[in-house]
């Protein structure tokens, strides 16, 4: 019998991985979001991360250094 095919092994992702449990509000508040992605990307697979990721990332990354 044929061995079942299976996934191509992917090299590991760079980064560090982050588990964090959130209230249900926020939790729908990344929903909508995700929603909203959807319809602006058609085709595109958006996960909770993938919003949760863009945010933090716009939120910490993109503002104004203070003290300098």
């Amino acid at each position: 019998m044929a061995r079942p095919k299976t996934a191509p092994k992917q090299a590991p992702k760079s980064g560090v991985a982050i588990a964090l449990r959130v209230p249900e509000e926020l939790a729908e508040a990344i929903d909508r979001e995700i929603e909203r992605l959807s319809k602006e990307r058609p085709g595109a697979m958006i996960h909770r991360s993938d919003v949760v990721r863009e945010i933090l990332h716009r939120a910490l990354m993109n503002e104004p250094k203070k003290g300098k």
